[in-house]
């Protein structure tokens, strides 16, 4: 009796053991899987890739990687000549708006150099101001 229990006690550790190192390479993989797919998704190549059989390597070399450089580029490329042209359009209306603001400060100039310049008749009934 006493012996079974025991070997139930040591199958039960080694179960514990097993899940808890499971677990680990559970999350180890979805780490190193949201680490492949950000390497996909943005500009950055040569994520490590790690295989089925353990092993590991650069993921510039593959021919998967190849296959779609091309198009990533293409992408990234498009991506800037668009920032580009947003930046250029942005600037134009700025120096719009500057040239809007210097044009209302000299008409205020003016206008405040005029009515200064200008004598005004005396108040002849201050009282009903």
């Amino acid at each position: 009796m006493k012996a079974s229990r025991r070997r139930e006690t040591l199958a039960t550790t080694a179960n514990t053991q097993n899940t808890q190192r499971l677990r680990r390479q559970v999350a180890q993989l979805e780490a190193e899987l949201f680490a492949l797919r950000n390497a996909t998704d943005g500009a950055t190549g040569g994520a490590t890739v790690v295989t089925p059989g353990g092993s590991s390597g650069s993921g510039t070399g593959s021919s998967g990687s190849s296959a779609t450089r091309p198009s990533r580029t293409h992408q990234v490329s498009r991506d800037l000549r668009s920032a580009a042209d947003n930046a250029e359009q942005n600037l134009r209306q700025l120096l719009t708006g500057v040239e809007n603001l210097r044009q209302i400060a000299a008409s205020l100039e003016q206008s405040t150099v005029q009515s200064t310049a200008t004598p005004r008749s005396p108040d002849l009934y201050p009282e009903f101001n």
